[in-house]
């Protein structure tokens, strides 16, 4: 409730007062303690907004609607929006009422028309600009904050593609991960993540590095780059691509922001790819969503000896389609949008091995190893075993760390 007080406070202190109107009402209209303080203070004003509310529509009456009072309504509602100027005082008293319970957003008035001029806009539900793929979700977002071309993005007819997964990716995970936003980009496929580290920081770095439009969903006011460290992919989305939140200017992440955040996520998307998700993972929040509401849930396998794919694996289990090549993707797409482009980019021979240079890497794989690991599993002796690992380090494929040997994300697709 906070945070949409303080969005129906942002919109009018940004001279949006048909928003600020409209966003009042369904607050009061989902909150019967607020109504009632209003009813006892403001007896004089609780008819209108008894009259707004009982309606249980945020926008108004269409032409065709079927009640007989549209223009009693629309009227009402012309008087609550013409009740926020300076000359109906118990509308402005409620607003100084809803500026005390919005106080957890200091600094709101003085943040609100710098941050409008610098581009962060507002749509909100009874709006024709209100997005329609949110109407199949639950519960509704009340208002929508963006910054950059939303409508450019949503409303084009390219296939658009969310991609999420775990904060803390393997080796195998940044590979497929790439592999997939390479994919997406290479059809011009707008990708849709939530700038978290990981696997959608992944996503949206893929698509910066290839000019593919990119929509990032946070799950605190869009003027805050959460979590710190992205701030360069922050910064570069702002510049040229797409920020929304459905949290005001301002507004800090907190833990629960997050899942309820994934819907819009979901929305956003026409499919949705997990590329390696633990058991805990908030991606599974999103897949769930997603499923809710009719999109395709593709995810990718992983071994079942890693933690960070037990969720991915899950997914499968329940119905999700196995993503077992990048162009299984490419295929979907084409049929999804009826191009036809050649993936010769993606289909890579891999250089020549050796056979026990291939099953380290196999081995690798599965989990990093120690010298003495690689000798058991693999049967060969050290002085075999040495000079194999130097020539898979210099090629580029494994590196070592404290003693434990680790693939990089360039030899998962070369051992396919």
């Amino acid at each position: 409730m906070q945070h949409l007080l303080a969005s129906a406070l942002w919109l009018y202190d940004c001279q949006s007062i048909k928003g600020a109107s409209r966003l009042l009402r369904l607050i009061l209209g989902q909150n019967h303690y607020l109504l009632k303080i209003i009813n006892e203070r403001y007896p004089a004003f609780s008819d209108l907004l008894a009259s707004l509310i009982s309606s249980n529509y945020a926008g108004g009456c269409t032409e065709d609607a079927d009640n007989v009072n549209c223009e009693e309504k629309n009227e009402n509602l012309n008087l609550f929006s013409a009740g926020l100027s300076d000359n109906f005082s118990p509308l402005n008293e409620l607003l100084q009422q809803l500026e005390k319970l919005a106080s957890k957003f200091p600094d709101y008035e003085e943040k609100a028309r710098p941050l409008s001029a610098a581009g962060i806009q507002a749509t909100f539900l009874g709006s024709t600009t209100y997005p329609k793929c949110f109407l199949g979700i639950e519960p509704l977002p009340l208002t929508l904050f963006y910054h950059g071309n939303l409508f450019a993005l949503i409303n084009s007819k390219n296939f658009k593609i969310g991609i999420v997964g775990t904060r803390h990716p393997t080796g195998y995970g940044i590979s497929v991960t790439k592999d997939v936003a390479n994919i997406a980009a290479h059809y011009n496929c707008p990708i849709i993540s939530g700038m978290a580290l990981g696997v959608d920081s992944l996503a949206h770095t893929q698509a910066l590095l290839h000019h593919t439009p990119t929509l990032a969903v946070l799950a605190n006011g869009i003027d805050i780059c959460y979590p710190r460290q992205n701030r360069p992919i922050y910064e570069a989305i702002w510049r040229s691509q797409v920020l929304v939140s459905e949290y005001p200017p301002g507004t800090v992440p907190l833990r629960y922001y997050f899942p309820v955040r994934n819907r819009l996520l979901a929305a956003f998307s026409d499919i949705l790819v997990v590329t390696e998700a633990g058991a805990k993972s908030g991606s599974l929040i999103t897949a769930g969503y997603a499923a809710e509401i009719g999109k395709s849930v593709w995810t990718v396998p992983g071994t079942i000896y890693s933690k960070q794919s037990s969720g991915s694996n899950r997914l499968l289990n329940d119905g999700a389609i196995p993503l077992i090549a990048p162009e299984n993707l490419a295929d979907e797409i084409e049929r999804q949008t009826g191009t036809d482009l050649p993936l010769s980019a993606y289909k890579e021979k891999p250089p020549e091995l050796s056979p026990l240079s291939e099953k380290i890497l196999r081995e690798l794989t599965v989990a990093e190893r120690s010298v003495d690991e690689l000798c058991l599993l693999l049967h060969c002796k050290l002085t075999e075993l040495l000079p194999e690992l130097s020539i898979c380090e210099l090629k580029g494929l494994i590196f070592s760390r404290l003693g434990r040997y680790a693939v990089k994300d360039s030899a998962y697709r070369l051992i396919n």
